[in-house]
């Protein structure tokens, strides 16, 4: 019986471990879900990590998850990533796809990635 017990907890440990968030939107969408404050005259705004929590980001698996789908030709990565760690893929009907081609690396800086698309 004991040993059922270890063994789940490492299961979970694990997938939380794996756990990525990812948050697409535009630049009013993400004001909206409070992680992008402040700005104004020649000041670009900042992500709020502290409003993470609760922005509504999608939760997924690192080890699944290869491929991003970005529903805009134009966009910038705001969190931290390493570049050699993805490509992007422009699609022929106006959309992105980043491609990981480094799960470990791209998501050493930061488990959250947040996309504002233009």
């Amino acid at each position: 019986g004991s040993e059922m017990c270890i063994r789940d907890r490492a299961t979970t440990q694990d997938e939380v471990i794996n756990e990525c968030f990812i948050k697409i939107g535009n630049g009013k969408e993400l004001e909206k879900a409070g992680i992008l404050k402040g700005g104004g005259f020649l000041r670009k705004k900042k992500l709020d990590y502290s409003a993470f929590q609760n922005a509504g980001f999608q939760k997924v698996d690192i080890r699944h998850c290869r491929e991003i789908n970005i529903p805009a030709k134009k966009f910038d990565i705001l969190t931290g990533v390493p570049a050699g760690s993805y490509e992007i893929i422009k699609n022929s009907n106006g959309t992105s796809t980043l491609r990981i081609l480094d799960a470990n690396s791209f998501w050493s800086v930061s488990n959250y990635l947040v996309i504002k698309t233009k």
